[in-house]
């Protein structure tokens, strides 16, 4: 994974070694499905912390748009994001990852989940075709 910059700062794979990390991509901020998305990704992160895993969301939107999702998360649902969620705004992990969705824009994604092992292999990969691009109005 290239170096992307994340709502924690610069993040790289090499920051993982010697840990699993769950690297999961979503569509964009302030989506109902995104939005649960994360929400669910929080609930159990001690618990996969405890199992010496990461959790790293990553999207095309800005940090400063990623900041402003996870406190509106927190102000409208009470639940505090952890996990860091990088800025990926030229696509760079998207592509390395080949996540962009191949129908529409270029900077849309598919939404993935890739599991990788502590020696940064990758052992695990769930897509999911498609693209719900709704904004939640009024909302998260």
């Amino acid at each position: 994974m290239p170096q992307a910059e994340s709502t924690h700062g610069p993040v790289r794979l090499a920051d993982h070694a010697g840990r699993w990390l769950v690297l999961f991509s979503h569509l964009a901020d302030f989506t109902p499905v995104c939005t649960t998305e994360f929400v669910a990704f929080t609930e159990p992160a001690d618990e996969f912390a405890a199992r010496n895993t990461a959790l790293l969301g990553n999207s095309v939107d800005s940090v400063h748009s990623h900041l402003a999702w996870t406190r509106a998360i927190e102000e409208k649902l009470g639940v505090r994001v952890p996990l860091p969620i990088t800025a990926d705004l030229d696509t760079r992990v998207l592509r390395a990852y080949g996540v962009l969705h191949p129908n529409t824009s270029n900077t849309a994604a598919v939404r993935a989940v890739f599991v990788i092992d502590p020696e940064q292999t990758v052992r695990a990969v769930l897509v999911l075709p498609g693209r719900n691009s709704a904004s939640l109005s009024g909302g998260v």
